[in-house]
């Protein structure tokens, strides 16, 4: 796989946008409590599936 940082922009029913972007890291825990540090809120915790590890922050 290629590098750089995969993303997209959509919307809701309500009519509001998001904009969604990946990125990779060793450690994602950390990475996410940085994000709190910064003022980020969770909205889904690190959640560990068969082939990713991901966690969701606004």
């Amino acid at each position: 796989a290629g590098g750089g940082i995969n993303g997209g922009i959509g919307s809701v029913e309500d009519g509001s946008t998001f904009v969604t972007f990946y990125v990779e890291a060793d450690d994602l825990q950390a990475v996410l409590d940085r994000a709190e540090e910064l003022g980020g809120t969770t909205t889904t915790p690190v959640t560990e599936m068969q082939f990713v590890t991901y966690t969701m922050i606004a």
